[in-house]
């Protein structure tokens, strides 16, 4: 199993570069990340142990669309701990300084249930949120969301700072509660 992992990194990893298609006068962009987490926390609470994290983005003007996936290493039982989430946000400027968000991630848990099941949220749940961020050092944001099938409010705030390593890899820190 760990040469599993190991080749997917590999393979993920090589296929990392951010690749660009043009439709019409807008550039659609994609991204594609990896990440070996060494416990997996989602506001607080911890979902996985040690976990391989892979996702991808696509976007188009000031839309962005993704998937994202978690699967805990650890584990001997397959799909126990795994996470699939798919997202879509819009941003768009409210002045020289301050931006806007709105957005939509639908988080699945396969061991819970089929696909867009969310009785009780075992198998997953339906979340909205809308967000500022400011052009100021450290560029702060803050994001409201709220699930709807838990029926709960969430406040996020952030700061943070990237670091260009290359002309496609930038070393990304960041503060989140």
């Amino acid at each position: 199993m760990k040469k599993f992992y190991l080749a997917a990194s590999l393979t993920v990893l090589a296929a990392m570069t951010p690749m660009t298609a043009h439709a019409g006068d807008k550039e659609v962009s994609f991204s594609a990340s990896l990440d070996l987490v060494s416990d997996y926390v989602f506001r607080g609470v911890s979902f996985a142990g040690a976990a391989l994290q892979p996702g991808i983005e696509a976007a188009y003007g000031d839309l962005t669309v993704g998937a994202w996936y978690s699967t805990e290493i650890e584990d001997t039982t397959f799909a126990a701990g795994d996470e699939l989430d798919l997202y879509a946000s819009y941003g768009f400027e409210l002045s020289d300084s301050v931006s806007a968000s709105i957005g939509g991630t639908y988080y699945h848990y396969p061991s819970g249930g089929s696909l867009f099941a969310t009785e009780n949220g075992a198998a997953g749940s339906y979340e909205v949120s809308a967000g500022l961020a400011f052009d100021a050092p450290f560029d702060p944001s803050v994001t409201a969301y709220y699930d709807f099938t838990f029926e709960a409010i969430t406040l996020e705030g952030s700061v943070g700072h990237s670091v260009p390593v290359t002309d496609a890899v930038s070393l990304d820190l960041g503060l989140t509660a």
